[in-house]
């Protein structure tokens, strides 16, 4: 029987025969050939698309992540290839999520490459404020946060959260405070290699107020504000500081960047010492002193020879009226004098002293510290002993007033001296000798009118 060519069936056949002639034959051979040539077409093409993912320029966390990518997806071709190139047959899900893990794979790379591109433009500009010698802030977490692998919490720079500033300078800063207006505060002497004279030294030391304006100022710089935080991280700093506050400002110093920096800037301020005049030396005055002295009472005992019965008795008449009796309280042994002007008078002084409570606290402190000074006028008190004239000056309080009371703890006995003045002051030309011995305690009658 001959074939019917229905289906490429032969009856007479051992099997099932294919008519390769027939249409349907045919169309399924081109659908076949045209799937696996579409197959083949996908492989090619995949091939091909996975051949140009080159991950070149990725940083190390970004080439590990993209390797992890890449294994999954040959996993996937390994496992689904079938699926994959024949989506007629098997759905296009397969070959759609292959075809979309190329694509992520793809866009990894980009995204991973442009984040090495801006963590280099970042350390650049980074690098570049640096070598212009600046100091930078906040940079830490954001350098961290750039650091992170791109898909694991990576952040692009954002250099608006960083403080980009100008360190605190202290060489310049010292050499601003150099034009501080200075006052005169402590005196000094020195003396000369003549042995006669000395010479004075102010120490002038810059203005309180005018450093506290400079250093309110200083202190809202971002350089300034880092300088205090190091300074305040510093124990021994604190420390160091919290003393030059106190010595100048006499209070405690508040932990503060304010505190600290006003310690800081009162410490670099230049003082200058310069000579402001010449006086003879303490010693050279003393010794002019005493051999003035020695000679007024070398001429008075030549004197007294001569004329002891008529000026000593007037020396001695004058004390003896001068003599009040009424003993002086801060020491019993002596009784109270009340001499003339023309006597008293000669024996006023003057002294230096600080110029209100505060200078003189300043001075009691520590003298070597700058305190202002005026000039007072010491009044004399005279007192006796026997036949000795004993001389003290007014006590002072700390604003340097008198006080009412005379520190006769530091007395000086000045007979031979007082009797001279006394002489010379009081009695009569033809009694004019600078010093006489004094006679015996007796008073003689009218000898009062000489207390002028």
């Amino acid at each position: 029987m001959a074939a019917t060519g229905l289906l490429g069936f032969n009856p007479y056949g051992k099997g099932v025969a294919i008519d390769f002639s027939s249409k349907p034959t045919q169309l399924a051979i081109q659908l076949g050939q045209r799937e696996q040539a579409k197959a083949q077409a996908y492989e090619k093409y995949f091939m091909d698309y996975e051949k140009s993912l080159n991950s070149a320029g990725l940083a190390q966390g970004e080439s590990r992540e993209f390797l992890n990518k890449y294994n999954r997806i040959k996993e996937n071709w390994i496992k689904n290839k079938e699926a994959i190139l024949n989506p007629a047959k098997y759905g296009y899900d397969a070959q759609g999520q292959y075809f979309a893990d190329l694509k992520d794979a793809q866009m990894y790379i980009d995204q991973g490459k442009q984040a090495s591109a801006e963590r280099k433009a970042y350390n650049t500009y980074l690098d570049q404020a640096r070598k212009a010698g600046k100091h930078i802030a906040g940079d830490l977490e954001v350098t961290n946060n750039a650091m992170k692998t791109v898909g694991l919490g990576y952040e692009a720079p954002n250099t608006s959260k960083i403080e980009i500033f100008d360190p605190h300078d202290v060489v310049k800063y010292k050499d601003q405070l150099r034009n501080v207006t200075k006052n005169p505060g402590t005196v000094t002497t020195e003396p000369l290699p003549n042995g006669i004279t000395e010479r004075t030294l102010t120490t002038f030391v810059p203005d309180l107020n005018e450093l506290k304006g400079i250093a309110f100022g200083t202190i809202q710089k971002r350089g300034a504000q880092e300088f205090a935080d190091q300074l305040l991280n510093d124990p021994t700093e604190v420390k160091r500081l919290s003393e030059v506050y106190n010595k100048t400002i006499r209070e405690k110093m508040p932990l503060t960047r304010e505190g600290i920096f006003l310690a800081h800037t009162i410490e670099e301020a230049p003082s200058e010492v310069k000579p402001t005049g010449e006086r003879e030396t303490e010693a050279y005055q003393n010794k002019k002193f005493l051999r003035s002295e020695s000679g007024r009472n070398t001429r008075a005992s030549f004197a007294a020879a001569a004329t002891a019965n008529a000026a000593g008795g007037s020396i001695d008449d004058y004390i003896n009226a001068s003599d009040t009796k009424k003993v002086i309280p801060e020491d019993a042994t002596l009784t109270e004098l009340t001499f003339g002007p023309k006597v008293a008078d000669e024996y006023i002084v003057k002294k230096t002293v600080p110029k209100d409570a505060i200078q003189y606290d300043k001075m009691e402190t520590d003298p070597n510290l700058p305190y202002e000074t005026k000039t007072v006028v010491l009044t004399p008190k005279f007192g006796r002993k026997g036949n000795d004239v004993l001389v003290a000056y007014s006590a002072l309080d700390k604003n340097g007033k008198e006080t009412g009371k005379y520190d006769w703890k530091n007395a000086k006995q000045l007979t031979a001296d007082v009797r001279s003045t006394i002489l010379n002051k009081v009695s009569g030309s033809k009694f004019k000798v600078t010093a006489l011995e004094p006679k015996p305690n007796t008073k003689k009658s009218g000898a009062s009118n000489l207390n002028d």
